[in-house]
């Protein structure tokens, strides 16, 4: 197993290129491409795993947030990269289909 890291600049850099299969001009990412993977990062570290009942495997489905509290860095492994670029995928899938979770209504719990 290797300890390389990945500061989040080179992980959306490497994510853009592999999103757009290096098509895409040489000057990176777009704005609205980060702030797609921030929100991402945002929900995994909001989320309370714990309001579900079940105790999950481990805390964070990405990366866990730096130690040391703000203004220190997160370091990325493969591993993270891989499951942040599986749910980029997925949310981008739901996007192109016109299903943007911003505008979707809340479904009404299933009533038996």
């Amino acid at each position: 197993m290797s300890n390389i890291t990945y500061k989040r600049g080179q992980v959306e850099w490497a994510l853009w290129r592999a999103f757009t299969l290096a098509r895409s001009p040489g000057d990176g990412p777009p704005p609205i491409f980060k702030t797609r993977i921030k929100r991402l990062l945002d929900l995994d570290r909001d989320l309370d795993a714990a309001a579900f009942g079940a105790s999950p495997p481990c805390d964070f489905a990405f990366v866990a947030p730096a130690e040391g509290g703000s203004g220190v860095e997160a370091q990325y492994t493969a591993f993270d990269v891989f499951c942040l670029a599986l749910a980029l995928d997925l949310k981008l899938r739901r996007r192109s289909r016109g299903r943007d979770d911003r505008a979707a209504p809340r479904r009404a719990a299933v009533r038996e």
